[in-house]
């Protein structure tokens, strides 16, 4: 089971599709006069000589595991006069802080930002770099962009003008090569990890011990936890203390199940079956078998697995004929050859009836 998680994570970690809605409306990368800091790093930067192109907004389905349909909350963008250096400003989530990239691009596809605040995402690969400083005043950053982008290039890279259209494009293909690769990714697969743990260790027990309603009812259940806290990751009107609240309830769901289940479910699981192991290996080499008072002591926490064995077609006659009178020993009486109503009677023996 849990290859095959990690083999969909693969196709999903390497199928990040970006894409960019641009408004070339200047005006809507204008100082507003509703937030101080943005307002605070444009009038530094118009004094610059940068000026207002208008904002993008980045769109990706399956971003990560709670962001099937992730829409970024906006990014206003600036230009130098020589359309050779970008201001990028936005926030993630819409909250603070906000954040400063500076961007540079070249010819043949590679990309520079100079990025601050510092939030640990660093990307040094092939003609693309992201590097990040402490904050301070737009001219210092902009100084600190231009060393890095002299010192980046060093003759072999070729800064390339272009229009905001053009930006736009670019930045999709930087993301889509290194956003995937990030720490960014990693970060929201706890809480599917959780339900998985759950229902893999319930998938995991006994078929033959565990009622039918149990598989269907633990897919259910992780489905109800992964929804539960998706829904508490997303922007709501709802307060972020109860969506918390909410999620660390769904969290606890997994806990609270797996310490509540009946023993017979998991106890001694694989001591029994290295015991079974030996009644096989004894029987078919014409032994008698050893351990079998040992499994017996272990009343209906061995039946299950027992039923199971005798449904796999390569047991030869003498390991099928050696696990059917430890059943027959354990019920003190035979039900016949067919594994069903073996089974049934395990069933009945572990919700307390005869």
């Amino acid at each position: 089971m849990m290859r095959v998680v990690a083999a969909l994570d693969s196709v999903w970690i390497l199928g990040l599709l970006f894409e960019v809605d641009i408004n070339e409306d200047p005006r809507v990368a204008e100082a507003r006069g509703d937030d101080a800091a943005y307002d605070g790093w444009f009038q530094e930067f118009a004094a610059l000589g940068f000026v207002p192109l208008g904002k993008t907004v980045e769109k990706c389905r399956f971003f990560t595991p709670l962001h099937w349909n992730w829409r970024s909350h906006g990014t206003r963008v600036l230009a130098s006069p020589d359309r050779k250096t970008f201001v990028c400003m936005h926030r993630v989530a819409g909250a603070n802080p906000l954040r400063v990239n500076l961007v540079t691009t070249f010819v043949g596809g590679g990309v520079l930002e100079t990025a601050t605040p510092e939030m640990g995402l660093v990307i040094n690969k092939g003609d693309d770099r992201r590097i990040e400083v402490d904050e301070g005043d737009a001219a210092a950053i902009v100084r600190r962009h231009h060393q890095h982008v002299e010192e980046f290039s060093a003759g072999r890279l070729t800064v390339e003008a272009m229009t905001f259209r053009e930006l736009g494009a670019r930045m999709v293909a930087y993301d889509q090569r290194n956003v995937p690769r990030s720490n960014l990714v990693a970060t929201y697969m706890l809480f599917p990890m959780v339900g998985m743990f759950m229902f893999q260790t319930i998938w995991d027990s006994d078929p033959a011990a565990a009622p039918r309603w149990l598989r269907p009812a633990t897919l259910c259940l992780t489905a109800l936890v992964f929804a539960a806290c998706r829904w508490a990751s997303l922007p709501h009107r709802v307060p972020r203390v109860v969506r918390v609240a909410v999620c660390l309830v769904a969290l606890y769901i997994p806990t609270w199940m797996l310490s509540g289940l009946p023993s017979w479910l998991t106890a001694d699981g694989a001591e029994v079956a290295a015991l079974l192991n030996g009644v096989v290996a004894d029987a078919k080499a014409d032994r008698a078998p050893s351990g079998v008072d040992r499994i017996l002591a272990r009343g209906p926490s061995a039946c299950g697995q027992i039923v199971e064995r005798l449904s796999y077609r390569s047991l030869g006659t003498n390991e099928r004929r050696a696990l059917h009178d430890i059943l027959v020993a354990l019920r003190g009486s035979d039900l016949g050859d067919d594994p069903r109503v073996w089974r049934k009677w395990c069933l009945t023996r572990r919700l307390g009836g005869h």
